[in-house]
C-alpha cells in the first residue's frame, strides 16, 4: 500500500512539473498590507490544455498510421486468371 501511495504521489508531481513547464498552471501571489494577509491563486489555462492536448492525440495517430503502413503487405496477392 506504501508503494502505491508513492507512485500516486510521484504521477502527481510529474504532472504538475509538466503542467507548469507547458504553462497549463500558472501561480500567482498577493499580499495584503492592511489586515497582514496574503492569498496565492493557482490558475489553470484550460485552453491551453486541451489544444495541447488535441495536438498530442494527432501527432499519436499520425505515428500509428506511419506504423500501420510499414507493417501493412505492400505487394498484392496474386490473381488466377
Amino acid at each position: 500500500m506504501a508503494r502505491f501511495l508513492a507512485l500516486i504521489i510521484v504521477l502527481i508531481a510529474i504532472v504538475a512539473a509538466v503542467g507548469f513547464y507547458q504553462g497549463w498552471f500558472h501561480l500567482s501571489s498577493s499580499s495584503s498590507s492592511a489586515d497582514d494577509t496574503s492569498a496565492v491563486t493557482l490558475t489553470v489555462d484550460k485552453a491551453k490544455l486541451h489544444k495541447d492536448e488535441k495536438l498530442a492525440k494527432d501527432k499519436v495517430e499520425a505515428v500509428g498510421n506511419e506504423v500501420k503502413d510499414k507493417v501493412a503487405p505492400t505487394t498484392q496477392p496474386a490473381k488466377n486468371p
